[in-house]
């Protein structure tokens, strides 16, 4: 992303992408403290109605208890009914499941067949049956109190659970807003953050020598591969790192290269480097790899592993020695690495010292696929590689009686 107005958009839909979801679950906060405070306002309601339901027995109880005036309890009842009624409408109106409507309602009907049981048992102690106003008491009273009772605590258990409900619907839809204004806006930040393509364009410019590449394919024709097999031309390529998807190329390159290494570490047989070499080349997206390595320290150098060049290419490459005027010698000097950008006939190319305790024994000359620049992602990667091929090749003596010719610079 690029262009600025747009990502000047980005930025601003993002910050209001995070206003509207803290504006929504502000809102649905409300509407939970809401519902909190209503079910709390229930129950509490219910407590009450509860309590004078079970005073109310205890009151009816006294008509027929021995020693107790009756007619005292009988005032404390009708003043008991008086305040249980109305509590019951109350909650009637306040509940909101169609369930605990309908059992409510049974308990307000409930209470008034309790009136008219409470009246048959005042008349029973009028007219001096005690007895009989005691079976209407401890059968038929007790019996609707206990009816309503239970009435009430099905309408506050049916109403809590609704309540507890819709409290986890809201606060999924609560996370839902803000965890999605929060994908958007990671979303948009990610896109403002510069790739690697322009590390790598850059890259290219920071070559060391004024000449481009090694200059060792051959135009306009095929070369071979170590063991015979042919290949064509190498196909433009993006560099690993390069476009939208440049952090996830890099990571999986990047995986690449360590096993690479860790697989070096494990060598026995050097039979078994060219196949590693190839699979280098892969990772750095390169047509060719020479490692070079010297004789003596410090001595001139020759190549001694290839891969991606025909026998006869290598042959003709003869030596080179450390203070020649090329981007290999100069990565043996300066024990770093080096790279030169592609022109029009050759490509970009990336050498890599191989450096040890005692010093540089070689370095490691890698030819880039066409269009792939040597920026800093792929510097680094082949830098590892070549650290670590480095503790498998050591230079060979220098010869004694001979002196070595200096080889072809490389362009």
């Amino acid at each position: 992303m690029k262009n600025l107005t747009v990502r000047i958009v980005a930025v601003v839909l993002a910050f209001a992408a995070m206003a509207l979801a803290g504006y929504q679950a502000s809102r649905i906060d409300a509407q939970i403290r809401a519902g909190h405070d209503a079910m709390m306002s229930l129950e509490n309601v219910a407590r009450q109605a509860t309590q004078a339901l079970a005073s109310l027995g205890s009151a009816q109880r006294g008509y027929v208890a021995e020693g107790q005036n009756s007619v005292r309890w009988q005032t404390q009842v009708t003043a008991l009914a008086r305040t249980a009624e109305p509590l019951l409408r109350d909650l009637r109106q306040a509940a909101t499941t169609p369930e605990a409507q309908g059992v409510l309602e049974s308990a307000i009907e409930t209470m008034t067949a309790f009136d008219h049981s409470d009246a048959k048992a005042r008349d029973y102690l009028n007219s001096g049956q005690r007895l009989s106003a005691s079976d209407v008491v401890f059968a038929d009273g007790s019996e609707l109190l206990t009816k309503a009772t239970v009435a009430i605590e099905d309408a506050r258990v049916r109403e809590r659970g609704k309540h507890e409900t819709t409290e986890a619907a809201l606060r999924q839809k609560q996370l839902y807003y803000l965890g999605g204004a929060l994908g958007f806006t990671i979303v948009v930040l990610l896109s403002l953050v510069p790739t690697a393509g322009s590390s790598a364009a850059s890259g290219g410019t920071q070559a060391s020598e004024s000449s481009a590449g090694l200059g060792l394919s051959q135009p306009g024709g095929a070369m071979t591969r170590t063991g015979g097999s042919p290949i064509g031309p190498a196909p433009a390529a993006p560099s690993p790192g390069s476009g939208e998807s440049g952090a996830i190329t890099n990571i999986k390159a990047l995986g690449t290269a360590a096993q690479i290494c860790g697989e070096l570490a494990r060598v026995r047989n050097p039979e078994e480097l060219p196949l590693l070499l190839e699979r280098v080349a892969g990772a750095l997206d390169a047509t060719g790899i020479i490692v070079w390595m010297s004789e003596g320290m410090p001595g001139t150098l020759r190549p001694v592993l290839e891969h991606g060049y025909a026998p006869a290419t290598v042959a003709r490459l003869g030596s080179i020695e450390p203070d020649a005027d090329n981007v290999t010698a100069k990565a043996y000097r300066t024990k770093d690495v080096q790279t030169t950008p592609a022109d029009g006939s050759s490509c970009a190319a990336i050498v890599a010292p191989l450096v040890i305790a005692d010093g540089c024994t070689g370095v490691m000359a890698v030819e880039l696929k066409k269009g792939v620049a040597p920026g800093d992602y792929l510097r680094a990667v082949a830098g590892i590689v070549a650290a670590q091929l480095a503790t498998l090749i050591t230079p060979a003596p220098a010869p004694a009686s001979s002196t070595p010719t200096k080889g072809a610079a490389q362009n």
